[in-house]
């Protein structure tokens, strides 16, 4: 009864704010995607339709269903960012289109919704973030879903585990990782990493000291949570910004080298991070690294990736390489054969699933918001979203080489398709963005029918 309590808390202002305002939803989504929601209902399994899903998963489901059914009366929103970013569009009916020839239905429309997402997301953010105002209040919705998941973790851990869910408890507190309840250290950090590169981006616009604070405790979090790809691409995706937002030559050059080799070197003479890195961290260095690559890549830990991947390979070396198995296929023999869907190497299951076609659309779709991002960086706050979206994808590309970061939806992938978003609303905007200054906003709330005026 609990179980079903929490779950109308947080699905009711979904179905709400659906009805009455575009905008509040675009909000809430912000707001509620980093807060692991299971841990308020860990029993709870959801629309068994599609196979049963825990409530994480099962809201991206409604948020999906909320963010299409809004931007259908968008003025024209939906056709518009299509055309903006053809090939990532492409990519998207392409994935749509394969479920044609998946092995399964059902893991290829779960598949097909977590692609899905993060565009419509971006849409959304595109649609109904339009004023100095709304910008404000996305800043605060990303704070308080950090805020609330910081909270939970402090609870936690204070408890001993007793909200976190066995995983947690027996496996990720023992061994000194930081995690929140019923997340893995891996999303868990990606999603600290995307709002930490957020607050650089602020910083360095801004110069307010509040926003470099933020991205160090922020940082400290990400490297208590001990996943390497993680910290790799939060040092990526501050190097980028960095990169875009600071104008002197050589600094903008320098301190993201500077910080890379401080990383690097960090992975090699840490104690804690060198036994992480590999099978025999006593008798490696930094220099037999450089010296001897063959006994680099035989001493380096993959967590068991490798062999995993080539068990993986071997099932599809008679599939059809061009096309793909379909959206799904892989979660479906993963499922099947490993009773696992994680894969931990997201431009695998891409080229798995979706073959040369889908894999060179999914890279010439990034390549082209790359491109788009770039050319935004000329002026003022556009530069400084541009910066942050930029950091967060070169975050996000880094960790789809060897994690699961497309299961990650709610938690990443809409953080960094939003940042998207708000590059572009930044554009469309035609007085001057100060988002440093509260604007009072005196019309109304409710917007989602401003083209359809219903009674």
């Amino acid at each position: 009864m609990i179980s079903y309590l929490m779950l109308m808390m947080f699905l009711l202002p979904l179905l709400y704010f659906t009805f009455t305002s575009s905008k509040k939803l675009i909000l809430f989504v912000v707001f509620i995607g980093g807060i692991p929601l299971t841990t308020f209902m860990p029993d709870l399994v959801l629309l068994g339709f599609l196979g049963g899903l825990a409530p994480q998963a099962a809201f991206l489901f409604f948020i999906v269903g909320s963010l299409s059914f809004v931007l259908l009366f968008s003025n024209g929103v939906v056709l518009r960012e299509i055309l903006r970013f053809k090939m990532y569009a492409l990519f998207i009916v392409y994935v749509v289109m394969s479920l044609m020839w998946s092995e399964n239905f059902v893991y290829g429309l779960r598949l097909s919704i977590k692609l899905l997402s993060p565009f419509l997301l971006y849409m959304g953010v595109v649609g109904f973030i339009k004023n100095n105002n709304d910008f404000k209040k996305v800043e605060l919705a990303l704070y308080a879903c950090v805020l609330v998941v910081l909270v939970l973790i402090a609870v936690n851990y204070m408890s001993g585990g007793a909200i976190g869910g066995d995983k947690v408890r027996y496996k990720w507190i023992p061994l000194g990782v930081l995690t929140a309840p019923y997340m893995s250290p891996a999303n868990f950090s990606f999603f600290i990493s995307s709002i930490a590169i957020y607050s650089i981006g602020r910083y360095l616009f801004s110069k307010e000291n509040k926003y470099l604070a933020i991205y160090f405790l922020l940082t400290a979090i990400v490297f208590a949570a001990f996943t390497r790809i993680s910290m790799a691409g939060l040092v990526l995706g501050t190097g980028i910004c960095v990169f875009f937002m600071v104008q002197n030559t050589v600094v903008k050059i320098a301190f993201p080298l500077v910080i890379v080799a401080g990383f690097v070197t960090m992975l090699f003479t840490v104690d804690k991070f060198r036994d992480r890195m590999f099978y025999n961290a006593d008798e490696f260095n930094i220099s037999e690294a450089i010296e001897s690559p063959d006994k680099f890549e035989k001493n380096f830990d993959t967590s068991g990736r490798i062999f995993l991947w080539a068990e993986v390979l071997e099932h599809y070396k008679e599939s059809n390489h061009i096309i793909g198995g379909g959206v799904g296929s892989l979660d479906y023999l993963m499922d099947r054969e490993f009773r696992s869907l994680e894969l931990h190497s997201e431009f695998l299951r891409l080229y798995l699933d979706f073959g040369i076609v889908g894999l060179s659309l999914y890279l010439l779709g990034i390549l082209q918001i790359i491109l788009k991002m770039k050319n935004l960086k000329n002026s003022g706050p556009q530069r400084m979203y541009a910066a942050i979206a930029a950091g967060g994808l070169g975050l996000y590309l880094v960790t789809l080489f060897t994690d699961n970061s497309l299961n990650y939806v709610t938690e990443f992938g809409n953080y960094v398709y939003a940042f998207i978003g708000l590059a572009i609303a930044a554009t469309f905007n035609t007085k001057p963005i100060n988002i440093n200054k509260e604007v009072t906003n005196k019309k109304g709330v409710s917007d989602m029918f401003q083209s359809v005026k219903l009674r």
